[in-house]
């Protein structure tokens, strides 16, 4: 059985900044009928922002995590991966790259092949903040 993902709302804000995330939960943009790959890398500490230039955006947001546990749902069929994290609150950098692979079709992005990396580290909730905005309109 899988966890129920929450209605998060999707405004001009997610648009440009490609995440919705509230304190619990978080819902990453990504385009209809795509194919991705997806890396979570888990830090002690911050990652460096070497190579950050190879992707399209970063963002980063804080997420509490009290079980210790991040669970990882897509639209895979299979049981969504459970990932140990130290008990508490953590900072997310999301990554996405190739996002110029998304071709629009009836004003919508619909396919391609979409890069993801969610990088996280124990950390005090802090604001989210968009340290690479992607270029281009947002997406609906």
């Amino acid at each position: 059985m899988h966890a129920s993902v929450p209605d998060f709302a999707w405004g001009e804000k997610e648009q440009a900044e490609l995440f919705s995330a509230t304190l619990f939960f978080c819902s990453i943009w990504a385009p209809d009928e795509a194919r991705a790959s997806l890396v979570v890398e888990v830090h002690d500490v911050p990652p460096g922002v070497e190579g950050l230039e190879e992707w399209d955006h970063v963002a980063e947001f804080g997420l509490a995590l009290p079980s210790g546990r991040l669970r990882v749902l897509t639209d895979v069929v299979s049981d969504p991966p459970v990932l140990r994290v130290h008990p508490g609150p953590h900072r997310v950098r999301l990554c996405i790259g190739n996002v110029a692979s998304v071709p629009m079709e009836d004003g919508r992005p619909v396919g391609g092949f979409v890069r993801y990396r969610l990088a996280l580290w124990p950390r005090d909730l802090s604001s989210s903040v968009v340290l690479k905005q992607r270029e281009g309109e947002p997406y609906p």
